[in-house]
């Protein structure tokens, strides 16, 4: 249907694909791709009307990486919540950024050095692709331009999400932490990695494996040991442990 409806629009090409992720497509797009500057949206994603104008215009010569501008989304727990680029991390050599879908305009030179997306990720592909594209643009002496306005809106519509798949946001974090962890010690960012490990963690116990839960929590915690809810989560995550083991049931 889409390739019909476009098929005589100058501007837009329609490539299809086996469903194989949204990482997988991402990539493939960017094969396809005819211009140096990129940018992703998900099917939760609407934008304002001078979305791509503004992040078109934050590209004001060639020293520039990438560029990015605010979101508003709805949390589950939170409300309505916006968020704008900000100061981020070691990780991410204090670049200004924001690394949610649509909010950012990268290069397609320095996206093809940084390797991609991870095609093995189902959820967390914009923040590991986040630390790998802000080294790159280290490399290359780039810099990142913030647009203080809130340009995307992300729309929780109640169904199925990948946020919401716990096997797959477990898996995306684990990897992560695996990843990137002797990078993340390297560069000082124990703070991220704690994250990683934590998610992993949490998302391990509600898919029915708190053996590999509390290893995860037990790394975040030799991070953070002095952290109530670290210590915690250990203790529940170890009694899931034992309690699996003496049921013999797989975890």
């Amino acid at each position: 249907m889409l390739r019909a409806t476009y098929r005589d629009h100058p501007n837009i090409t329609v490539v299809p694909i086996s469903n194989s992720g949204a990482a997988t497509a991402r990539n493939v797009g960017v094969q396809h791709s005819r211009h140096q500057w990129l940018t992703f949206l998900d099917s939760d994603d609407t934008v304002d009307p001078n979305w791509l104008a503004a992040l078109v215009a934050g590209i004001d010569g060639p020293t520039v990486g990438i560029v990015s501008c605010g979101v508003e989304m709805v949390d589950a727990h939170r409300g309505l919540v916006q968020k704008f680029p900000k100061l981020q991390s070691k990780a991410y050599f204090d670049y200004r950024v924001l690394f949610i879908g649509g909010c950012f305009m990268l290069r397609k030179d320095v996206l093809q050095a940084a390797g991609g997306y991870d095609d093995a990720l189902r959820a967390g592909q914009h923040n590991e692709l986040a630390i790998r594209y802000c080294a790159a643009m280290k490399r290359k002496n780039l810099g990142a331009v913030p647009v203080r306005k809130k340009l995307v809106n992300i729309i929780d519509r109640g169904g199925k999400s990948i946020r919401k798949n716990h096997l797959s946001v477990y898996m995306g974090m684990r990897r992560c932490a695996e990843k990137h962890g002797a990078y993340l010690r390297e560069v000082g960012d124990l703070k991220l990695l704690h994250h990683y490990l934590t998610a992993a963690g949490a998302r391990a116990l509600r898919v029915n494996k708190p053996v590999v839960a509390s290893r995860m929590f037990w790394e975040a915690w030799k991070l953070k040991p002095f952290n109530p809810m670290g210590s915690a989560r250990l203790l529940r995550s170890v009694l899931l442990s034992v309690l699996h083991k003496l049921t013999d049931r797989p975890a």
